[in-house]
């Protein structure tokens, strides 16, 4: 039924109103003042209001516009007894619905009301639907996941896309909409020319079509388009309509499934899906196929064809395994019997799979055969390969991410002169004991990147320090592999070879110079003699040193020779020290030495070391009283120190005291000193004050001295 809200301040005009429409099935409500009408209005309980013009408390135009200005858009019919056009057009422009004007008949003034209440009532409630219809279906547009369009083919319509388009593409209907060159490209362009093409040549337009289109970030989608040709009564084209979805997704899983189907296919490993409770034979791949030599319908009903093991009773046993998830998977090795009458070595493998959401059984049988074989050919390369690494003169060791040996072989032990056992007890902070330059290869190795890294490395050994080229690399996260290269040897020949030269070098110096000038100092003398009988005293002494400096440098010239041609070997540097006093010395003087246990690592003739210095200072020590011999710890090395009270060395030798040819006599004992200390790496200066004594201080760098057995470390 039809309620209306009649609004005029005459209650009998409001009674009859009711009585006569209420024939009609109209429910009428009056209210006789504003206040009364806006309330009723506000509750939203009519589907029409009525209302007089002009009275003393009312008017009517003014009631519609507060109506209208609240955004109430309920049905007005405006129903007064005055009227003048500028009324009725007021009452138009201000939304009412209709204009009436009430009559002397009542009888067909108020048909005549019912008629156009009803009326209006059911266009409005028409409108409403049509309304929440187009609503519905924005609504349904803009959330559908595709893109909606329409193309009108006239320039009175403007074109559509729906909001869907943000999600391919990843921008607005309106971006689209204001800059449609810049996103109508590639197949999205040749698309839209196709279909004109055919628009303009009278042909239907493909009702699907595959393209791709790419998003604002450089994704390419897939779209799967469907299209219509919207044509007028007359058959003319009006429009395009299409529905784009958006198939990347289904695409990709159709891609996935054709590369799965095409891996089992063509698995080099037999492949079935038998029946989950016949288990009969469903699918073979080719593989399975050409080894059973018949097609899927000749496969036995049970699967016998897989082995004996494979009774009917066996499978019912494996399968209820499988459901009760006894077993994820069960193995079965046996053998198949073939058609050509071998018996081939087997494994198979059945497990319960769903494809589709229907069980089956899924089987797969590998060639024991075939992997034994590869199993034997790989046993064998790994004997191949730990012989050779144990054969291999190239020390190889396997660190973890702790830096802790997992694994040697005998070349590595054998270099640091330990166990293979005792190797794999090694700390970090051992292998930096021994090997004196790791650190700096460390540094090298992780600037690298942990990738790879090469260099030297000495090693400190039981027989004295080792020269490796070393080369490493992490071989993952927690493994590192490192291969060393003893080149101690190849080291020692290259010195060997270089002071050869420098040997050869200096000993022809000595030969054709030093020598011939003290030769040319006897000639000089014996020519004197042979002019004038007789030599004077002078001449016959100067002639006794020439003869005594040719003998120093013929003993030079032997002791230098030797230097670096025999390997190092260790000395005990108090005997050393005390054979050469004992040699050399002077009761006169006192010598102490102060270096107890200790034994360093140099060239065979080190004791003509001590045997120079000591003559030396014997030679020049003009007043000196006592000679000490002391040592100290610096770091990792050792500092001998030699010293004495005499007169020192002067100022202006000491810069060029080692060179050959410096000091008071031959000039070489110093020199003959720096080269052998030179062979294994000690170095040699002096430091000490003229006036105040020599202080020799020799470094000897760690891995060439050591405790003696017995000794305790100062």
């Amino acid at each position: 039924m039809i309620k209306v809200l009649h609004v005029d301040d005459d209650v009998h005009f409001l009674d009859a109103t009711r009585e006569y429409l209420s024939i009609h099935d109209i429910d009428v409500h009056g209210a006789s003042n504003a206040t009364e009408a806006i309330e009723e209005i506000v509750s939203g309980r009519y589907d029409a209001v009525v209302s007089d013009h002009l009275r003393p408390n009312l008017n009517g135009l003014e009631l519609l516009k507060s109506m209208r200005e609240k955004g109430n858009d309920i049905p007005f019919i405006l129903l007064t007894g005055r009227s003048s056009e500028d009324t009725v057009i007021a009452a138009l422009n201000l939304g009412a619905d209709l204009y009436l004007r009430k009559g002397a008949d009542p009888g067909s003034q108020f048909t005549e009301l019912a008629n156009n209440i009803k009326a209006i009532v059911e266009k409005r409630k028409a409108l409403d639907k049509l309304f929440d219809d187009q609503a519905f279906y924005q609504r349904l547009v803009a959330n559908l996941p595709a893109v909606v369009t329409r193309v009108p083919l006239g320039k009175a319509e403007r074109p559509y896309i729906s909001p869907g388009v943000k999600n391919v593409m990843g921008i607005s209907p309106e971006e689209v909409m204001n800059d449609p060159d810049r996103y109508l490209t590639g197949d999205l362009r040749r698309t839209f020319d196709d279909v004109l093409m055919n628009i303009q040549k009278g042909e239907d337009i493909p009702p699907v079509i595959h393209l791709t289109v790419t998003d604002d970030e450089g994704t390419v989608h897939w779209i799967e388009q469907r299209q219509i040709l919207i044509r007028d009564d007359g058959g003319r084209p009006q429009a395009v309509e299409t529905f784009a979805f958006d198939v990347t997704d289904a695409k990709k899983l159709a891609d996935h499934n054709s590369f799965l189907s095409s891996i089992i296919s063509n698995s080099l490993n037999e492949i079935y899906l038998l029946n989950y409770d016949t288990y009969v034979c469903e699918f073979a791949n080719q593989k399975a196929l050409d080894d059973q030599g018949c097609a899927l319908e000749e496969l036995a009903g049970t699967p016998s064809f897989l082995g004996e093991q494979f009774t009917k009773k066996n499978m019912d046993r494996f399968v209820e395994d499988l459901r009760t998830g006894k077993q994820n998977m069960v193995t079965v090795e046996g053998s198949i019997r073939r058609k050509d009458g071998r018996s081939q070595p087997v494994e198979v493998y059945v497990q319960i799979t769903e494809p589709l959401g229907e069980k089956k059984l899924l089987v797969t049988v590998f060639d024991i055969d075939r992997m034994k074989s590869v199993e034997r050919d790989l046993q064998r390369t790994e004997v191949l390969l730990h012989k050779y690494l144990e054969l291999t003169p190239t020390a190889i060791i396997i660190l973890n991410g702790q830096w802790t040996p997992t694994y040697v072989n005998d070349a590595f032990a054998r270099i640091m002169g330990l166990s293979k056992e005792q190797t794999y007890g090694l700390d970090f902070a051992v292998m930096r004991d021994k090997v004196i330059d790791l650190d700096n290869f460390l540094k090298a190795f992780m600037s690298s990147g942990n990738q790879y890294a090469c260099g030297e490395v000495r090693l400190r050994t039981p027989d004295g320090l080792k020269i490796l080229f070393v080369s490493a690399s992490q071989v993952d996260d927690d493994t590192y592999i490192g291969f060393g290269v003893d080149i101690t040897e190849k080291k020692r020949t290259e010195q060997n070879l270089q002071q050869l030269n420098e040997k050869s070098h200096l000993l022809a110096s000595i030969t054709r110079h030093d020598i011939m000038n003290q030769a040319t100092v006897m000639r000089g003398n014996l020519e004197l003699l042979k002019i004038v009988g007789s030599v004077p005293e002078d001449r016959l002494k100067g002639m006794n040193n020439a003869i005594n400096k040719i003998e120093q440098y013929v003993k030079f010239a032997d002791s230098f020779s030797k230097t670096g041609s025999l390997d190092p070997k260790w000395f005990d540097v108090k005997d050393a020290a005390v054979h050469s006093w004992q040699t050399i010395g002077n009761k006169e003087v006192n010598f102490s030495v102060d270096v107890p246990g200790i034994e360093i690592l140099a060239d065979p003739i080190f004791p003509k070391v001590f045997d120079n210095l000591i003559m030396n200072s014997l030679l020049h020590g003009t007043g000196m009283g006592r000679i000490d011999l002391a040592m100290e710890r610096r770091g990792e090395g050792l500092v001998l120190i030699y010293s004495d009270d005499g007169p020192g060395i002067p100022d202006d030798i000491r810069p060029r005291l080692f060179n050959k040819g410096a000091g008071r006599n031959t000039g070489l004992g110093l020199f003959l000193i720096k080269q052998i200390l030179h062979i294994t790496d000690i170095s040699i200066v002096e430091n000490g004050e003229d006036g105040k004594g020599v202080r020799f201080e020799m470094t000897v760098p760690a891995g060439s001295w050591r405790l003696k057995c017995g000794s305790a470390s100062g």
